[in-house]
């Protein structure tokens, strides 16, 4: 129900095109995902389960990444040096350097967790509010429909499901 509400939020009021509904969708639960990491670290001590439900989620989010950048360098006009997309690539390469401090424990897993919950939310309203809305203006219809019809193909959603909500 939520994902169906979702859907309308972004396709109605955000104006998305429908050929990127997925990738919005799939953003909706990233900032569930951050909100549960940030408000977790803040209740609990032992911060292990946080810990395995951040990995848990983390290979869905890559996929979400992958998917990004195998269509949206599809097209000649998008160059990964433009500052929007070099910045969308500097943040998901952020994220593996994060997720490998936290696979090898050789961060500050508190300030590790912290980090990787705030660059997600931030990532995500960034990817909303101005690399999508940029990747529709330069982009045609067809180019759109093509990004489209990949994510259709290799869709997968993110896996938000854990047994206990440790994070109330």
């Amino acid at each position: 129900m939520v994902q169906t509400v979702w859907f309308f939020y972004v396709l109605l009021i955000m104006k998305r095109n429908p050929n990127l509904v997925n990738l919005s969708a799939e953003h909706h639960d990233g900032l569930v995902i951050a909100l549960r990491i940030k408000k977790a670290v803040a209740k609990l001590d032992d911060l292990s389960i946080v810990l395995d439900y951040t990995l848990h989620v983390w290979p869905t989010l890559k996929h979400h990444f992958n998917q990004e950048e195998d269509n949206f360098f599809l097209f000649p006009q998008i160059d990964s040096k433009h500052p929007l997309l070099k910045r969308m690539l500097d943040e998901h390469n952020e994220f593996e350097r994060i997720i490998q401090r936290l696979s090898t424990g050789t961060g500050r897993l508190k300030d590790d967790l912290l980090s990787f919950s705030e660059l997600l939310k931030n990532h995500i309203r960034f990817e909303e509010r101005v690399l999508f809305p940029y990747m529709e203006e330069i982009l045609s219809q067809d180019e759109i429909n093509k990004i489209g019809t990949n994510l259709a193909q290799s869709h997968q959603p993110l896996c938000v499901s854990w047994g206990a909500n440790f994070w109330d």
